[in-house]
């Protein structure tokens, strides 16, 4: 016949606090890991007012404003 195995009360809460023990190390550990790349992948989209859209910054355009330049006519 066979035996059941019985869990002790002392295992059950040993390991609750090893689990409760990795939990509390490690969720900080990825929690910055995870707004690490969240700030990186958001760095290359920019947010145009104009049109109201998030849109991937590109790297190649210079955006001048009215007093950075001038039109002379002749």
């Amino acid at each position: 016949m066979g035996k059941k195995h019985q869990i002790s009360p002392v295992s059950v809460l040993a390991g609750g606090a090893a689990l409760t023990a990795i939990g509390v190390v490690l969720a900080p550990v990825m929690l910055k890991t995870g707004l690490r790349t969240i700030r990186k992948y958001a760095s290359q989209f920019v947010f145009d007012p104009e049109t109201g859209q998030i849109r991937r910054k590109d790297e190649n355009v210079v955006v001048l404003n009215e007093e950075d330049y001038t039109i002379e006519k002749q």
